[in-house]
Parts: C-alpha cells; sequence; structure tokens
C-alpha cells in the first residue's frame, strides 16, 4: 500500500507451481490480509469453482486469480500428456516439495518418486 500498488495478492499455501516457505493457507491469509491493508486483496491458492471464488469473496478478497485452473483448456500450450494427468488427478495428489531450496507443488509421478528420494537423503540441489 505505502509502495503505490493498486492492489495486494493473497496466495495460499494450496497454490500450486511454486510456493514460498511459509505454510498459511488462503482461508488464514485472505482475511488477515484484508484486515490488514485499505487496497484489494486478490485471492489466489487452491481456488477451483464458484464456490470457492464466492468464500474468498466473504472472506474479504474483491476478486480472484486462478492458474492451474487454466492449464487444460484449449488455449494452453500445456502438452496433452499433461493436460491429461492434471484432469485425471483428485485430492491428495499433489505435495508441497523442495522446501529448503524452492518450494514447488508437484503431482505425485515418478519424478515427485524421485524428488522425494533425493530429499530424503539430503541430496544438495546438484
Amino acid at each position: 500500500e505505502d509502495a503505490g500498488c493498486d492492489a495486494v495478492v493473497a496466495e495460499g499455501f494450496e497454490a500450486g507451481g511454486h510456493n514460498g516457505r511459509e505454510e498459511t493457507t488462503s482461508m488464514v491469509l485472505i482475511p488477515g490480509c484484508a484486515a490488514a491493508v485499505k487496497i484489494p486483496v486478490i485471492a489466489a491458492g487452491g481456488l477451483y469453482n464458484g464456490r470457492s471464488m464466492m468464500a474468498a469473496m466473504v472472506l474479504g478478497a474483491e476478486g480472484v486469480q486462478l492458474g492451474s485452473r487454466f492449464v487444460t483448456c484449449t488455449e494452453a500450450s500445456s502438452h496433452p500428456a499433461w493436460k491429461d494427468l492434471v484432469v485425471q488427478s483428485k485430492e491428495g495428489d499433489t505435495h508441497l516439495m523442495m522446501k529448503q531450496l524452492n518450494p514447488v507443488r508437484l503431482l505425485k509421478n515418478q519424478f515427485y518418486e524421485q524428488v522425494a528420494q533425493a530429499e530424503a537423503r539430503c541430496a544438495s540441489k546438484e
């Protein structure tokens, strides 16, 4: 706000892709941000349908940001195999990995298993 921003994005721990190291959920982050600033709060992270968008608005958001939800749309340049994996995934099929390096949410697949094994043996980033 003091920096002249027009809005602030409150992205919770549920977000896909790269996340921060803090594990604050959207349900906690959105109302906290809305109470802390006078500029609009844009909710992100774990939003996937009209009900979740409405919940974000009830928590104080004035808008929402969706990312992973659009990876499967026709216009997306994502590989068809990736789109199929995303469409077939269900609750519990992702996990936040590499928390000490660069936290990222991954679908549980062969690559995920390789990363999990590397983390378990405290492998370096190389």
